[in-house]
């Protein structure tokens, strides 16, 4: 017992004695070299009045970015029909880089191929070439308080969606169920607490699962889907989610039709946040039309309809 005392004493003082770097090392690394690119995300659809296009930069891995440093000032941005200059964002007044330019019903035609061009000096020209989608033809949208059990046992809801699928084309549809919360509580006459009707706010619901066989998870808290095993026929596209408010409320669904750059984008944007979340997971990196560029350019046909 006293020689295994003896023992761990000597042990420890020699551990004791060793110096810091014995225990740390720093180790240089090269960083890896990359192109310095634009980054833009944009997505235009045909009911947007309006439409902001904001620019940022890449860095490198190791790079230390102060806040905000990724957001590009003074860069030109351009929308291109045929060949010919067809709409010219202009450059935030506040000095903020953010482009904006006014949309109006007809601007983007269905079957028109449109291209977004970026220009700044310190960088590569960006572009992408997107064709505006056909609407979607919806034959009928349906709400169901009780959609189903989850494998746990909690209940949530459905959402339904009836298309009508054009046949001889590859279709791409994207799916959101959008819940509006009112956003505070006032006093009426006789001192009651109740909803402000005038102040609320939509968020997109998070799909927790669907009956389709076809749906994939998408980014933004939606379901996409394509025509592959559906191509021309009519077609039943379920949404299930937790309805969370305990009183009477009105959703919007929105409905678009999208194009395939779209469909793989919003995909693997949601493939890569729970890559993110899991150290065992392959990494996974944003699918991206921008030539010279980091990000897509994509336009889609969008239909909202107000389900009660």
């Amino acid at each position: 017992m006293y020689k295994s005392f003896i023992f761990i004493f000597l042990a420890a003082i020699s551990l004791a004695s060793c110096t810091e770097d014995f225990f740390s090392q720093t180790i240089e690394i090269d960083p890896p070299a990359y192109d310095k690119q634009l980054v833009v995300h944009q997505l235009i659809t045909n009911r947007d009045s309006s439409i902001h296009v904001e620019v940022g930069r890449n860095f490198g891995i190791l790079e230390n970015v102060p806040d905000s440093a990724w957001l590009v000032r003074g860069a030109t941005v351009e929308i291109w029909l045929d060949g010919q200059k067809y709409l010219t964002f202009q450059q935030s007044n506040l000095g903020l880089p953010w482009h904006w330019a006014y949309n109006t019903i007809g601007l983007f035609q269905p079957g028109k191929e449109y291209e977004i061009k970026v220009q700044h000096p310190d960088f590569e020209e960006v572009t992408a070439k997107q064709t505006m989608q056909e609407n979607v033809a919806v034959d009928s949208v349906r709400f169901r308080e009780n959609g189903g059990i989850l494998p746990g046992g909690d209940k949530v809801s459905a959402i339904e969606v009836f298309l009508k699928d054009v046949a001889g084309a590859k279709n791409y549809y994207m799916v959101q169920v959008i819940s509006k919360q009112y956003n505070g509580y006032i006093q009426d006459s006789l001192g009651n607490w109740v909803i402000d009707s005038t102040q609320f706010y939509f968020y997109p619901l998070y799909p927790e699962t669907s009956d389709d066989p076809n749906a994939r998870f998408g980014a933004y808290n939606s379901m996409v889907v394509n025509d592959q095993f559906f191509d021309g026929s009519d077609y039943r596209f379920s949404f299930k989610f937790y309805k969370y408010s305990s009183q009477d409320e009105n959703f919007r669904v929105v409905v678009r039709g999208i194009t395939e750059e779209y469909y793989r984008f919003l995909i693997t944007a949601i493939q890569k946040a729970d890559a993110e979340e899991s150290p065992f997971a392959d990494p996974v990196t944003d699918f991206g039309n921008l030539k010279n560029g980091i990000g897509y350019f994509a336009l889609a046909s969008e239909q909202v309809f107000e389900v009660f």
